[in-house]
């Protein structure tokens, strides 16, 4: 995000508080009363150290002897509007701000899923998954807690200089003269903290999708006995992550002594003049105690306010990302015409297709190829020939660059995206499963469907037989991934789902590449009435699956 972008990407940082606007208004002006509230609290003190001093001398001071039982009332009432203020104002913007971070989140992850796969493909899933996580949090954070306590911070610290100023202008140059010597210093401390913020973040964001990746082959891993090579990788991961904190670590363990040490100059050089302007009767002894406090309470908002400056570059390194991705173009979810799914089967005509993958040759230059409607159709080729990609291509996954794709005699190009989609069952070689019960998988593309219904298209699917002896039936919950499931039940329960969109358009893209020749006979036979009257691609290679195709597209 560069300068000149950094003002119109905060004012779309703050549109995703706009709900949030009148909590956010409330919670800061809470805490602007308790920013006056604090201010009154040095004031009380030094009026009660006078009038304790006037007391032990015997003295009456110039207004008369105040009581200490009103003074103490009002120290008190000071003390509790600031406490309840802040708690009151605190939990009112922390509200606002989870509500605007969750707002946030979901509109992320639903542009996310929105987006295309090829700009899924082209990053590492560990950086997506960070930006629900990781990036949305800081950004709504920082719009509805950091920006926000800049004012009644402000407040505080202005006030507060203003009243020492009030009291003693000379003891208020010297302390005030060290404040902007503490900026300096920290943001020279800011420039080594800055670049390790973003190598750590990059750190772990690595390391999160390493984890997210090696558990998603975890069977692999234990099957190629690759437990201690992978725990080396994780190790030499978790050692380069470990390294930059302490880096960080050792950063902020010069910086904050150093910026201790500087205060504390400036504390001992004020205390000295003090100590010389009550020797001289240039300041009063009540006034001084009021002084020490104002000065102790600006310690606070001012250590506050010198944060900013880093969350801010922090921030928006995180809204630069989350930006892209609202940014990133969608699918285009229109069609040039209106129209719903098609409903019977009909012919798939690829007409002079042509399609390459970003920096790759052409996969196809000019392809022609044709799937009878209301039949089975075989595709068939060699490992690369673009057997999926053609699917791909059907389901708008992907775009040729030239030539068109026609269901019957509509382009595909020109229906709603859901339109396409909605037409189309496919049973994938991996079946994507979530770990959820049976009922909830099957019926995974059908939100409307009934009980009936996903028992209807089990039982078309013959998976209902085998549900039917598990301990709760269609709530039984297969694991992550389906694991709870054989190879070949995942692949009734895939077959289910398709089935139950009840569309036009049936896919198996190497679906029986796992069972046998005897199996897969049996898989096809007994998925015969199911395939009735629909137009159905099986991609494969196998004698089985030709051997129930009607006709054959080879590629390659």
């Amino acid at each position: 995000m560069t300068a000149g972008g950094t003002r119109p990407a905060v004012a779309r940082m703050w549109a995703f508080a706009a709900g949030e606007r009148g909590a956010l208004m409330l919670g800061t002006s809470l805490l602007l009363l308790a920013s006056a509230a604090t201010l009154g609290i040095p004031w009380a003190g030094g009026r009660f150290a006078e009038a304790v001093m006037a007391s032990a001398q015997g003295q009456a001071v110039a207004s008369g002897p105040p009581p200490i039982g009103p003074l103490l009332g009002v120290l008190l009432a000071f003390i509790a509007v600031q406490i309840g203020a802040h708690a009151w104002g605190g939990y009112v913007v922390a509200g606002a701000v989870e509500r605007v971070v969750s707002g946030m989140r979901i509109a992320v992850y639903e542009r996310l899923v929105a987006l295309p796969l090829a700009f899924h493909e082209a990053r590492r899933h560990g950086e997506t998954v960070a930006l629900v996580t990781h990036d949305a949090h800081v950004v709504g954070a920082y719009a509805g807690t950091t920006l926000l306590a800049v004012i009644p911070m402000l407040v505080t610290v202005t006030g507060a200089a203003g009243l020492m100023l009030h009291i003693d202008a000379r003891l208020s140059l010297v302390a005030l003269a060290a404040i902007p010597l503490l900026f300096v210093a920290l943001k020279a401390g800011r420039r080594w903290q800055r670049p390790l913020a973003v190598a750590l973040r990059d750190e772990e964001t690595k390391l999160a999708g390493l984890v997210t990746e090696r558990l998603s082959v975890l069977p692999a891993i234990k099957t190629f006995g690759r437990e201690a090579a992978e725990g080396a990788a994780f190790r030499a991961q978790a050692t380069r992550l470990l390294a930059l904190t302490l880096r960080r670590l050792r950063v902020d363990a010069l910086l904050a002594p150093g910026l201790q040490l500087a205060a504390a100059v400036a504390v001992i050089a004020v205390l000295w003049l003090a100590y010389d302007g009550v020797m001289h009767g240039s300041i009063a002894p009540a006034n001084l105690v009021a002084f020490l406090l104002y000065g102790q309470l600006m310690l606070r908002p001012v250590a506050g306010l010198s944060n900013v400056y880093g969350a801010t570059q922090t921030a928006k390194a995180s809204l630069a990302r989350v930006l892209e991705v609202l940014d990133e173009p969608g699918e285009p979810l229109a069609g040039s015409v209106a129209g719903e799914r098609p409903t019977r089967a009909a012919d798939i005509v690829f007409e002079r297709v042509s399609f390459s993958y970003p920096g790759r040759p052409a996969l196809f230059d000019g392809l022609d190829a044709r799937f009878a409607g209301g039949g089975i159709t075989a595709l068939v080729g060699p490992n690369g020939a673009g057997k999926s990609t053609l699917l791909r291509l059907l389901a708008r996954l992907d775009a040729p660059q030239a030539g068109c794709i026609r269901v019957g005699d509509v382009d595909i190009a020109s229906l709603p995206l859901d339109a396409v989609r909605g037409a189309l069952g496919v049973v994938p070689q991996t079946v994507a499963l979530l770990n959820a019960s049976i009922r909830d998988n099957i019926a995974f593309g059908r939100d409307d469907a009934d009980d009936a219904q996903i028992e209807r298209a089990a039982r078309l699917a013959l998976a209902h037989d085998f549900i039917a002896r598990l301990p709760q039936r269609y709530a039984t919950v297969i694991g992550d991934r389906g694991v709870r499931l054989s190879g070949g039940q995942q692949q009734r329960i895939a077959l289910a789902r398709a089935l139950l969109k009840d569309p036009p358009i049936l896919v198996f893209d190497e679906a029986t590449a796992m069972f046998d020749e005897v199996a897969e006979q049996a898989f096809f036979a007994s998925c015969s009435g199911a395939l009735r009257g629909r137009t159905v691609i099986v991609i494969t290679h196998r004698p089985a699956g030709l051997a129930a195709a009607d006709h054959v597209v080879r590629l390659g």
